[in-house]
């Protein structure tokens, strides 16, 4: 299916997906994605200075950023990282999670340290890393919103192919 932009003076829109248009006109649009079986498409798009992540023409609460959107491999999960003024939350399926200082997910932050969001092959699991710097630097790892407090810095986490266990490195001292 062929899913593009018009420009309407200042104003956006998504035009072509299911034969229709989503009428909604923003300031910019970017970051169009579709999931994997076809069926679902989102985008980031920025209206009065805020960003909104629209999935299948319903569009989310404002934030100041929007990033790393992405669909599970069965097609059947969304997530987005949504930036707050006390920090940045993981938005699943247009639930909220809780804000964290640092979520590990920026291209930066993978390429540096191997962190990112990641689903599981079965698409039943999301993981990712997240800390908070007050009172003390905390990193937890957290899987489907369950937080666990690390000991020590993770590094690349990833789920096994079964999904029954979860591999990573880990730095204590300089030794990794």
């Amino acid at each position: 299916q062929l899913v593009y932009v018009v420009r309407n003076g200042l104003s956006q829109y998504l035009v072509g997906w299911t034969r229709k248009e989503f009428q909604s006109l923003h300031d910019q649009i970017d970051k169009i994605i579709i999931s994997p079986d076809g069926k679902h498409v989102a985008y980031k798009a920025m209206m009065r200075k805020e960003w909104y992540v629209i999935t299948d023409g319903h569009m989310s609460k404002p934030y100041t950023y929007v990033d790393d959107l992405k669909f599970s491999p069965d097609s059947n999960h969304f997530y987005f990282i949504g930036g707050t003024k006390t920090g940045s939350r993981l938005v699943l399926d247009g639930k909220e999670g809780k804000d964290y200082y640092y979520l590990y997910y920026a291209p930066i932050a993978r390429a540096a340290e191997g962190l990112r969001v990641q689903f599981s092959a079965d698409s039943k699991y999301l993981m990712y890393v997240g800390a908070h710097i007050v009172p003390e630097m905390q990193q937890y790892l957290i899987i489907n919103g369950v937080e666990t407090k690390l000991k020590d810095q993770m590094y690349q986490p990833t789920f096994t192919p079964d999904n029954k266990n979860i591999v990573y490195g880990s730095l204590e001292g300089e030794n990794i």
